[in-house]
């Protein structure tokens, strides 16, 4: 057997080294002792070594019992032209109990063969005994063949000691101001700052009758929760006071502890109270506060009065504000009412009805309206969203005209924003029979306000080879907000006069030839 192998075959049977207890003071030492006798085993390998092994990482920390895994790329560093070599894997001085697996693109191997200059990447994997005492452990990666030549090593190591845990509450605002009878939420982060994940019962202790709960984001009421190592959640812990409990300060204490009870977590929170403000008798409500619609159209709003007494209510309702020429009114089926009287407990319900001028601009408004009862007075404030009605009508000067081949014809074309907001980049579209020119004036016009008209003139041109006959030319407005529809206009494209005259006087030779030829047979 040669060097290599012997010493490769006395490395496995060797028991992993681990650095413990005082012996810590000697670490130093120890892996200096260890790197010499390593030096000196492989000299003959490592110097010559045509096999390269590098580690990113090469010192990791478990808990006993846990697997442990380290990426090595093994490079065959020899010259191109030589033979591919196989390489069997194995890690020196594995503690008793622990096991190893190799690993290449997630199958498990044994050995690897590369050609010279190719690089492979290797998992290997140490499942730890549950048993081993904790301290760091010094093991050796080997990669090697027959051929002493291609042997090399990585040192790893391995730490096992107990996971930190640590569980963390935090409270953004651990204070909160309510009335006497609230419903209180306090909204708190737990961490888990630790390195393993924890399992957490939650608590909270309160003053005698009132009611504590934690809430997800999602509404749902829990008692416990899971946290990985390193993650946090957010609750609301929504805490139920008394009516009947005294304005002052109160604590609460809230607790997180893990299920073997050795993580614990405790913060404290503060609820001051001061006296219960007068409810009020009734409710005003609207469902849908933001409405949109087209200018010119009214808008409706839904609302809601629900009397909260044990007497009967009158009701004043009012518009405190309201936009310049808005035309208001609460109603009642088609009823328009100003007052209402509800019995206890009673509700009803009304539609606000908000009208704005024709000549409404496009956008955004507001209509603040109250509702008045004794002393108490709701306010409800309603948005408007006013989007453009558009409209365009194309009128030209006559719907029928004629004109002579090859001769242009000049008409109008009027058009009218008949809708209620203004239009922008105004301009024709010509659509007339293949080959004809067709050209308008002006190009545009920027823009054109509601009931305002603008008059485009258009001119064609028939080429002089037309056909008599009768044509059709469309005309459409366009705009940057709207397009109009079509309008036809019918043209009657004559022929030319030097046609006709020679029309004329094919016709009066013919006329001619026929009388010439009926005296000539008539004598006979």
């Amino acid at each position: 057997m040669s060097r290599l192998g012997s010493f490769a075959g006395d490395k496995m049977k060797t028991r992993g080294r681990k650095v413990r207890g005082s012996a810590y003071l000697a670490v130093p030492f120890v892996l200096l002792a260890f790197v010499a006798t390593a030096s000196t085993a492989f000299a003959a390998t490592e110097s010559t070594s045509k096999t390269a092994i590098f580690a990113r990482v090469t010192w990791k920390v478990v808990k006993p019992g846990d697997a442990v895994d380290f990426d090595l790329q093994i490079t065959n560093g020899a010259r191109l032209g030589e033979d591919p070599v196989t390489y069997d894997l194995k890690i020196l001085d594995l503690p008793e109990g622990w096991q190893e697996k190799f690993f290449y693109q997630g199958e498990q191997v044994k050995s690897l063969t590369l050609k010279p200059g190719e690089s492979l990447t290797v998992t290997v994997e140490i499942l730890t005994a549950p048993n081993s005492s904790t301290g760091i452990y010094q093991l050796t990666f080997m990669a090697y063949s027959w051929m002493a030549e291609y042997a090399s090593t990585q040192s790893l190591s391995v730490e096992l000691r107990e996971p930190i845990r640590e569980i963390n509450l935090v409270a953004t605002f651990p204070g909160i101001v309510a009335q006497v009878g609230e419903t209180v939420q306090h909204s708190i982060v737990i961490q888990n700052r630790g390195e393993s994940g924890e399992s957490l019962r939650l608590s909270a202790l309160a003053p005698e009758g009132w009611s504590t709960r934690f809430i997800t984001q999602d509404k749902s009421e829990v008692s416990s929760v899971y946290l990985a190592a390193g993650q946090s959640i957010t609750l609301a812990l929504e805490t139920e006071t008394t009516d009947n409990a005294t304005p002052g300060g109160y604590t609460l204490t809230v607790r997180a502890s893990s299920e073997d009870g050795v993580v614990n977590a405790l913060m404290e929170l503060m609820i001051a109270l001061r006296e219960k403000e007068n409810v009020s008798d009734f409710d005003f409500v609207s469902r849908f506060p933001e409405v949109t619609a087209e200018a010119g159209k009214s808008l409706t709003y839904p609302i809601t009065l629900r009397n909260l007494s044990a007497n009967d209510q009158e009701i004043i309702l009012s518009v405190v504000t309201a936009p310049e020429k808005w035309k208001t009114a609460f109603k009642s089926g088609d009823t328009e009412v100003t007052r209402i009287t509800l019995n206890p407990s009673q509700s009803l319900d009304l539609i606000f009805q908000a009208t704005p001028p024709s000549e409404v601009s496009v956008g955004d408004y507001s209509i603040v309206v109250e509702a008045e009862s004794g002393s108490t007075v709701k306010q409800v404030v309603f948005k408007a969203k006013v989007v453009g009605l558009y409209k365009l009508d194309v009128q030209p000067s006559t719907l029928y005209t004629s004109v002579t081949a090859g001769n242009p014809l000049t008409t109008t074309v009027k058009v009218t924003n008949s809708g209620l907001s203004p239009v922008t980049t105004l301009s024709i579209q010509v659509t007339a029979p293949s080959g004809w020119d067709v050209s308008f004036s002006p190009a545009r016009a920027l823009s054109l306000d509601p009931k305002d008209s603008y008059s485009f003139t258009v001119t064609v041109v028939p080429p002089s080879n037309t056909v008599a006959g009768d044509y059709l030319i469309s005309v459409k407005a366009l705009s940057d907000q709207y397009v109009s529809d079509e309008v036809q206009l019918r043209v009657t494209v004559e022929a030319p006069t030097s046609w006709a005259l020679a029309g004329v006087v094919v016709a009066v030779i013919a006329v001619s030839l026929l009388i010439f030829i009926f005296k000539k047979f008539s004598r006979r």
